[in-house]
């Protein structure tokens, strides 16, 4: 019976130290000891550096913004207004529109091949692309060269309007901001009537309805088709295309 009970304790002796053993072996290393805390550790500094830069870009981005309302009165520099005693506008003289369009003078034709032309997705997107940002950058890098944009005609309403010309990172993101915004300040009916009134085409013509004049000498509703789809291609390249110095093209 002393042996039995012996060889009992003995095995619970036993059964304790290997459960003991296994405890030990199961207990997590030190975090500080693990490849996957070190390689997260490494990546976290190395995005640590661009995600405050981001930052710091963004805010200087968002301030001191335009108010987009001031594209309502949008005035080039060196324009000239002349007006009557009670404020209607008598004559522009300089870079500017010669007469104002509303969206409803506009004939479809022409407002459908600037769209084809400029910004497919117009009436998708929020004021930005995402989508033709995508392609953009694709098409890019497939010809190793920059053959495709991706503003949209909010952001040139924007850029035209509001901001500057300056290539910079900073310029482009608050046109982008301000882009967002005119759309939800703006109808698509709206924003397509601002750039169609004051895009440069060339041949000292800003706006549709002074390049249907210098171009063909036409109002816009006596624009045929093809003719409405050489002032839709002038945004891109206005020299190229400029029906007095290249014609046949």
């Amino acid at each position: 019976m002393a042996n039995w009970i012996a060889k009992v304790k003995s095995g619970g002796t036993k059964g304790k130290s290997s459960a003991a053993a296994v405890a030990k072996q199961r207990q997590p290393r030190p975090l500080y000891q693990s490849f996957v805390f070190w390689l997260a550790l490494l990546a976290g500094a190395g995005l640590a550096g661009p995600a405050t830069r981001g930052y710091r870009f963004w805010q200087e981005a968002n301030a001191n913004l335009p108010d987009v309302s001031d594209a309502l009165t949008f005035e080039r520099t060196g324009t000239i207004t002349i007006k009557s005693d009670d404020g209607d506008v008598l004559q522009k003289i300089g870079p500017a529109t010669q007469e104002y369009l509303e969206y409803d003078d506009i004939p479809d034709t022409l407002i459908e091949a600037f769209i084809a032309a400029e910004d497919r997705r117009f009436y998708e997107h929020a004021g930005i692309d995402y989508k033709g940002i995508a392609r953009a950058i694709y098409s890019n890098l497939r010809n190793r060269e920059l053959v495709e944009g991706a503003s949209t005609i909010t952001q040139q309403v924007a850029k035209n309007m509001l901001l500057t010309n300056d290539q910079t990172v900073i310029r482009k993101l608050k046109e982008a901001i301000v882009a967002r915004r005119m759309e939800s300040a703006f109808s698509k009916e709206h924003i397509i009537e601002l750039y169609l009134n004051e895009i440069y085409l060339g041949g000292r013509s800003y706006g549709v309805g002074s390049a249907a004049l210098n171009y063909f000498n036409k109002s816009l509703p006596e624009l045929d088709l093809s003719e409405a789809a050489v002032l839709a291609s002038l945004p891109k390249f206005p020299g190229r295309v400029n029906p007095y110095t290249n014609p046949e093209r």
